[in-house]
């Protein structure tokens, strides 16, 4: 591999480093092969860390030379909590090998196929909840190859979605991948035909024309296999049913749907999650590459899926305190510097049933381990507290995982974020086995819960009234201010949505949710030696992207998802609208009764507009956004002061 593309972008390993990892790469190690070689399970550091080591087998050093490259200035620049973490490379004596992190659960392939005996029957332990947050997972890697960096994988199949010990979903071999660039117009390429047969996108395989909606065709494959537990390709069926994806979309279409549900997932799943499961799935395998889903909107989707499988057999009263489960009180804890609480144990609390209806239960942090697992069960990640030094913070749970794995150094880049509109954080550690962050208590609530519950934490029986428009314009600045400061920090959320924006003391808007934010690597382009500006890829405007999709919330009053509208998808409702002259007539939140200065709507709408083109080079960045919210809110306050 040449030096100038190699240099800096992850560590090199030496060949006798890798064999001695793999004991001379001993077929005792092999976890996986195919066509390219085999992947060994591994340690390195004096055996202190488990990796992935897969080596391509060839006689010819040039061949395959492209891929191995490809996937490690692709791993290398592009980080995501859904992306398999690049570790090195070896290029000695003509080698090919990439050393990845180990992923404990190995791949969603393994899961859905290779545990079961008989595949028609969906023979997968994973309950139905599980795949879910896997296929959103997944769906969040995709999204940020697309919105992010403007690449499409080419060859999305289940082996190529690997799942750490959590069953966290990370989408891996980046060999065939290709990058569009940063041509306005381009949306897609001509390609040669690679892949893997039963994910191809059909439009693709007869043109060579390569979009972004390839990968949503073989995703759309990937959701029937999990939902059917059947192969893509199962040439021992009968002929009619050895392509899974026609024999599934046959049964779709003449509303058998019944019928294509693994056996041992039959009952576990809610209709109404059903139905819209299926509904991506139509979306996604639509024969018209223009008319599927992105992916920004398949996992907008497949989120709704989940919290209408996880409303199945949920108690009112539980979901009336969401977000914060539960209040604790650290007891024992003693403040460190950079701002770090070590906390020992959890100790039992009083019980929710035994509080009045306004209350809300709470924790003390003291002397028992055994609650931890009680307390952060998979689903309910986040409670309230309430810190030694009286201060009010929520706590969530980052990870449950060995103390290795937690990267120390990005949670004290967190902990040093000071911003008005930016959540501070108090890392917690727990017998140095997980880890959990302490933060700003916002007692009204998410954004989300206040525009669409209409109520923050009080009862339900007295609602907080509907956000006026400068509240709204304010609450608009506020997290653009906030994602503004992120970014100069160096850093993307990659999850900007309503209900991670927390409304604090008044009406201050707060960003939350860290345990997705990653280092921003874009921000040092010298970093992984790129000359050409085309493949300068500014990883920032998938959070652009979404926080367009909180000012069309906070301009409709409307869900990004909502079934009952003609449009499901919000942007697709009101992208039409938000360039009109009479856009506050069309689309902006009836609750407000035209209380609001028509110049600043328009105003807002065409930012909204702008952070919504389909294409991130068009988009601004959250500097010039500031700039134009702030023209807002000054028509806004001159309104105010005439009137």
């Amino acid at each position: 591999m040449n030096s100038s593309t190699s240099e800096n972008l992850c560590r090199r390993f030496s060949l006798a480093e890798l064999n001695l990892a793999t004991g001379g790469f001993n077929d005792e190690h092999v976890i996986g092969k195919g066509g390219f070689g085999k992947v060994y399970k591994g340690f390195i550091d004096n055996e202190s860390i488990a990796v992935a080591i897969k080596r391509r087998l060839t006689s010819d050093p040039s061949q395959g030379q492209t891929e191995f490259t490809a996937e490690i200035e692709t791993l290398s620049k592009f980080r995501h909590r859904n992306l398999v973490s690049l570790i090195g490379y070896c290029d000695e004596q003509g080698e090919m090998i990439l050393v990845y992190d180990y992923m404990w659960n190995g791949t969603l392939a393994d899961h859905l196929h290779k545990l079961s005996s008989d595949d028609r029957n969906g023979g997968s332990t994973l309950p139905w909840n599980e795949r879910l947050k896997i296929c959103i997972g997944a769906g969040r890697g995709l999204d940020y190859l697309h919105s992010g960096c403007s690449i499409i994988h080419r060859d999305v199949k289940p082996t190529n979605i690997l799942l750490n010990e959590n069953f966290i979903a990370k989408v891996s071999d980046f060999g065939l991948a290709k990058h569009l660039g940063h041509d306005i117009l381009q949306s897609h390429v001509f390609t040669k035909v690679k892949g893997t047969f039963g994910y191809f996108d059909p439009s693709y395989f007869t043109t060579g024309v390569l979009t972004k909606g390839s990968d949503t065709y073989a995703f759309g494959i990937i959701l029937l296999e999990v939902l059917s537990g059947r192969r893509a390709v199962e040439e021992r069926l009968a002929e009619d049913e050895v392509c899974m994806s026609i024999w599934a979309q046959d049964k779709i279409r003449k509303g058998k749907t019944d019928q294509i549900v693994a056996s041992n997932l039959k009952g576990d799943i809610s209709e109404d999650c059903l139905k819209t499961f299926v509904g991506v799935v139509k979306r996604c395998l639509h024969l018209d590459p223009k008319k599927r889903l992105t992916m920004t909107r398949v996992v907008a989707q497949l989120e709704l899926a989940l919290e209408q499988q996880e409303r199945k057999g949920t108690a009112t009263q539980k979901l009336q305190f969401w977000p914060f489960w539960n209040r604790v009180i650290p007891s024992g804890s003693t403040l460190k510097d950079e701002n770090e609480v070590e906390v020992d144990k959890l100790s039992k609390a009083i019980s929710a049933t035994a509080m009045k209806e306004d209350d809300v239960p709470f924790v003390l942090f003291g002397e028992t381990k055994d609650f931890v697992d009680d307390l952060f069960s998979p689903r309910d990640n986040g409670f309230a507290g309430v810190l030694k030094n009286g201060e009010d913070a929520t706590i969530e749970r980052l990870h449950y995982l060995p103390k290795h794995e937690f990267i120390a150094e990005d949670s004290k880049s967190l902990s040093k974020l000071k911003h008005e509109n930016v959540v501070e954080l108090v890392v917690c550690n727990l017998d140095g086995l997980q880890q959990v962050l302490a933060y700003d208590f916002a007692p009204r609530g998410s954004l989300h819960d206040i525009l669409h519950e209409q109520r923050g934490l009080g009862s339900s029986s007295n609602p907080y009234p509907a956000l006026t428009w400068s509240q709204r314009i304010q609450i608009a600045l506020g997290v653009a201010r906030g994602l503004c400061y992120i970014h100069d920090k160096g850093l993307i959320h990659h999850n900007i949505r309503s209900n991670n924006v927390l409304l604090c003391d008044g009406e201050t808007a707060k960003i939350i949710d860290p345990s997705l934010w990653t280092l921003c690597y874009c921000m040092d382009y010298s970093a992984v030696n790129i000359s050409h500006p085309n493949l300068r890829i500014d990883h920032r405007q998938g959070d652009v992207y979404n926080f367009g999709e909180i000012l069309l919330e906070l301009l409709t009053g409307s869900k990004i998802i909502d079934n009952t509208r003609r449009e499901h998808h919000l942007v697709s409702w009101a992208l039409p609208h938000l360039g009109s002259d009479k856009v506050h007539k069309k689309i902006v939140d009836a609750r407000l009764k035209a209380n609001y200065p028509p110049g600043a709507v328009k105003k807002m709408a065409r930012v909204a507009q702008s952070c919504l083109q389909d294409e991130a080079h068009f988009r601004p960045n959250m500097g010039e956004v500031v700039r134009d919210l702030e023209l807002c809110l000054g028509e806004t306050k001159s309104q105010h002061s005439r009137s």
